[in-house]
């Protein structure tokens, strides 16, 4: 099972390296998310209002992390779940509350910021 799982992974020649969270302060945080190779656009994102979640598609992308689960207790989060499906890695922001958020690239970075007033 293992190595089925594996192979289908490496189709991708895009991998999801790294995950970084900068807390600015408690209400303004901002989450990096470091590819092997730039996207060619923005990637898709939605959010479900219940439970609160923040959800990014990065299409034919596999992940690489060594943790799927970062927990990020501050006022509106509560943890960041990575999953790897056989088309693509969905990211989870789990929230205690939705926040307006952006969402923008920078070369082979996607950076998600969300705060009571996201500009």
């Amino acid at each position: 099972m293992l190595l089925i799982l594996s192979a289908g992974s490496e189709l991708s020649a895009r991998s999801l390296d790294g995950l970084e969270v900068t807390i600015q302060n408690e209400r303004r945080i901002e989450i990096s998310l470091t590819l092997s190779e730039a996207l060619p656009e923005i990637p898709s994102s939605f959010t479900i209002d219940n439970p609160a979640r923040i959800a990014i598609d990065l299409p034919e992308t596999n992940v690489r992390l060594k943790e799927k689960t970062v927990p990020l207790k501050t006022s509106h989060t509560e943890s960041i779940v990575v999953i790897e499906a056989l088309d693509r890695t969905r990211v989870v922001i789990n929230m205690l509350e939705l926040v307006p958020y952006r969402l923008s690239t920078d070369s082979n970075r996607i950076i998600l910021t969300h705060s009571d007033r996201c500009s």
